[in-house]
C-alpha cells in the first residue's frame, strides 16, 4: 500500500513557518499515519518551534502524543508552566507520565508552598511526601 503522505512531505509540514494546523493535531496525524519522521527531527521541532517560542502548552501536548516525554528535561517545560500558573496543564502532563509526579509536586510546592493543590496531588498520586 502506498502511503498517503511521504516522509519528505511530513518533514516539510513539520518545518513550515506557519503550519496550517495546530501542532497538537499535526502530532496526532503523524502518530495515526505511522509516518513518523526521525526522532531527532521531532525533538528539534518541539524544541525550536514550540519550547523556544514559549508555546509550552502546545509543546506538552505534542510531547505526550509523540512519546517524547523522556527527551526533554522537566525544568525546560514544567518549571516555566508552573511559573506561569498553568497548574492544570502540568497536572494533566504528570497524570500521563507518572515518573514526573515527584518533580511536579516538588516544583509546585517550592513556588506555592504547602498549597491545597500540592496536598491534593500528593494524595491523588499516592506519593510519599518525604521523597
Amino acid at each position: 500500500a502506498e502511503s498517503i503522505v511521504t516522509q519528505e512531505e511530513l518533514i516539510q509540514i513539520l518545518t513550515q513557518k506557519t503550519p496550517k494546523i495546530s501542532p497538537q493535531i499535526w502530532a496526532r496525524v503523524l502518530k495515526v499515519s505511522g509516518q513518523m519522521p526521525p526522532k531527532p527531527e521531532l525533538i528539534r521541532f518541539v524544541a525550536t518551534r514550540l519550547v523556544a517560542k514559549k508555546q509550552l502548552t502546545q509543546a506538552i501536548d505534542v510531547i505526550s502524543v509523540l512519546g517524547l516525554e523522556r527527551d526533554f528535561e522537566p525544568q525546560q517545560i514544567i518549571l516555566p508552566l508552573v511559573n506561569l500558573g498553568k497548574f492544570d496543564v502540568v497536572h494533566r502532563f504528570a497524570n500521563k507520565h507518572p515518573f514526573l509526579r515527584h518533580y511536579v509536586v516538588t516544583t509546585v510546592g517550592k513556588i506555592r508552598g504547602k498549597s491545597s493543590t500540592v496536598i491534593r496531588w500528593i494524595d491523588q498520586w499516592r506519593l510519599n511526601p518525604r521523597h
